[in-house]
C-alpha cells in the first residue's frame, strides 16, 4: 500500500523532528524556558514548530496548522493538528518518553495521523480505514493475557486524579503517568499498555493519537463516552484496548472526571 501524499509529508515531517529532538536532548542547547501556565518550552518545541508552519504553507497552502507553539489560520475544512513534543517536561529533564505527533483533519474528522519517538526511532502512523502501522508492520491488538496486569496512563489533574486512582486502584491495577499523551498511545496501540486517560481539551494532543488506536483494533472517546470533533477543543481523551474499554469509562464517569473536561 503506498502513502497518500499527506501521509508521505507527514512522515517526513515527523523524522525531521525528531532529529531535531535528538540534537537538544540532554544537551546545554535545549533552552528550556517556562509559559505562563508554568509547564516548560524548550528550543526543539519552538523550531519544530515553526518547521511544521512553514511546510504546511509550502506544501499546502490553503490547510489550517493547529498546533501547540503557534498556529496558521488560513480558514478551509484541512487542518494540520500537531504537538512538535509531545512530553516537554520528561523531555526537559532528560527522560526519553517524549514524542511528536501530527495529524490532519478534515471537517473534524482525523485522516491520517502520525506518533515518532526519536529515542526508540518508533514511528506509528494511520489512514483511515487502512490499518495502523509501526516501522512498516501492522497493528492488531490481541487480548490481554491470562493473570496480567492492566495498565494505564492517568493524566488527569486536580480533585479528579485523585478521585480516578480511588475507582483504578486495585492489585491487578498499574497507575502510570508518562505526562506524553502520543507516547502512551505507541504503547496502548502496540498492546504493550491498556489504558490511557486525559483531561486536556486541546486537539493537538490526542487527534493522531483517536485515529491510530482505533486502527489498531482499540476503542477511543472523549471522557462522556462520545467521539471527539476535531473540528474544535475536545472534552478530553480516552483510549482503550476493547477488553477494559467500559469497565474505564464507567470508572471514568464515577469519578466525575467529565466535570473537568
Amino acid at each position: 500500500m503506498s502513502d497518500s501524499r499527506e501521509l508521505a509529508f507527514a512522515k517526513e515531517l515527523a523524522e525531521a523532528a525528531g532529529t531535531v529532538m535528538r540534537k537538544h536532548f540532554r544537551s546545554n542547547s535545549i533552552g528550556t524556558t517556562f509559559k505562563a501556565d508554568k509547564s516548560p518550552l524548550t528550543i526543539a518545541d519552538t523550531t519544530i514548530n515553526q518547521m511544521v508552519l512553514d511546510a504546511v504553507k509550502k506544501e499546502f497552502p490553503d490547510h489550517t496548522v493547529i498546533s501547540e507553539e503557534g498556529s496558521l489560520d488560513q480558514g478551509g475544512d484541512y487542518r494540520w493538528l500537531c504537538d512538535p513534543v509531545d512530553g516537554t517536561l520528561p523531555y526537559s529533564l532528560g527522560m526519553p518518553i517524549s514524542s511528536f505527533t501530527l495529524a490532519l483533519a478534515h471537517k473534524g474528522r482525523v485522516m491520517l495521523g502520525v506518533i515518532y519517538d526519536p529515542f526508540g526511532d518508533r514511528l506509528m502512523w494511520s489512514q483511515g480505514g487502512k490499518g495502523a502501522f509501526l516501522n512498516g508492520t501492522q497493528l492488531q491488538q490481541s487480548s490481554p493475557a491470562p493473570g496480567s496486569k492492566l495498565v494505564a496512563n492517568i493524566e488527569v489533574w486536580d480533585e479528579g486524579h485523585a478521585r480516578f486512582l480511588e475507582e483504578f486502584k486495585g492489585p491487578d491495577r498499574v497507575p502510570l503517568c508518562l505526562c506524553s499523551v502520543a507516547y502512551s498511545t505507541m504503547l496502548v496501540a502496540s498492546g504493550a499498555m491498556q489504558l490511557v486517560v486525559f483531561s486536556g481539551k486541546q486537539p493537538w494532543d490526542t487527534a493522531a493519537a483517536s485515529l491510530i488506536i482505533t486502527e489498531a483494533g482499540g476503542r477511543v472517546s472523549d471522557l462522556h463516552g462520545r467521539p471527539a470533533d476535531y473540528s474544535a477543543g475536545v472534552e478530553g481523551f480516552l483510549g482503550a484496548h476493547p477488553a477494559v474499554y467500559d469497565e474505564a469509562l464507567a470508572m471514568v464517569r464515577k469519578a466525575r472526571i467529565w466535570q473537568q473536561a
